[in-house]
């Protein structure tokens, strides 16, 4: 079975993910937000018990479909990009556009995050997202993901599908450095639930859809802090990595 177009998968998340080497900054130095889209963030909650802060809010044209969630822990620094629900109604689930458009916009507010002079140390960076690709029956799904996945022997009449492998690669960017390629790929039911404010009810529907996530890193292991200089191309690096991966399928 030939594979479908890159861009027919359709991002319901994109995450860039820092792990830091050191002390995170306190909270009221937190306001990554407003470093890399240049505004205020419309909403900005603080926990201080967690230390935590989340901050979200659109971003501005032309990515106004995207809303941009900064979370933020004393272990980790999450940016995620999901849709702005603005389909209330409609029982298909949000999306932010395609691969190819989305890969860059969380690219570069990524580079704006660590080039500020603002962000911690980073010891470990990750790039996730979740891709869905809506089909007719869940034969179909398994047809599509066939042709992704040549190492797997899908039997006849199977159902569901669950497969999950990692395979690293060589960083062209920092030398010595294993990239993890962590990719999961399923085909099954897909239950939405959605509130209809008119009637104060929520509406579930369920559909059939090949659901791909990865999870392109650097080695959980690492305990030095990653060169500010190299951190740019190394995102760019992992970025090329999903694309191949979500265009090619599990190949070595």
């Amino acid at each position: 079975m030939p594979k479908f177009p890159v861009d027919e998968w359709r991002v319901l998340l994109l995450r860039l993910t820092g792990f830091p080497a050191g002390e995170m900054p306190s909270a009221d130095g937190r306001q990554w937000w407003q470093d890399v889209v240049g505004t205020a963030p419309e909403t900005r909650v603080v926990k201080a018990r967690s230390a935590t802060v989340e901050e979200s809010g659109p971003l501005p044209e032309p990515n106004s479909q995207a809303k941009l969630t900064v979370v933020s822990d004393p272990n980790r620094v999450d940016l995620k990009l999901t849709a702005q629900d603005v389909n209330v109604g409609s029982l298909a689930p949000d999306d932010i556009g395609i691969l190819s458009s989305g890969l860059p916009v969380i690219a570069q507010l990524g580079r704006r995050w660590l080039t500020t002079g603002r962000a911690p140390a980073l010891k470990r960076v990750a790039l996730g997202a979740v891709l869905i690709h809506p089909v007719a029956s869940a034969e179909e799904g398994l047809s599509l993901l066939a042709g992704f996945l040549p190492n797997v022997t899908i039997p006849v009449g199977a159902s569901d599908l669950l497969y999950r492998i990692n395979r690293r690669r060589q960083s062209k960017v920092v030398a010595e450095m294993q990239l993890n390629r962590l990719s999961t790929w399923s085909v099954g039911a897909t239950t939405l639930v959605r509130m209809e404010p008119a009637a104060n009810v929520s509406v579930t529907s369920s559909a059939p859809s090949c659901v791909l996530e990865f999870d392109v890193n650097t080695p959980a292991d690492r305990t030095a802090p990653l060169l500010v200089g190299e951190l740019p191309a190394l995102l760019d690096e992992m970025a090329g990595l999903a694309t191949e991966i979500a265009a090619e399928g599990d190949i070595p």
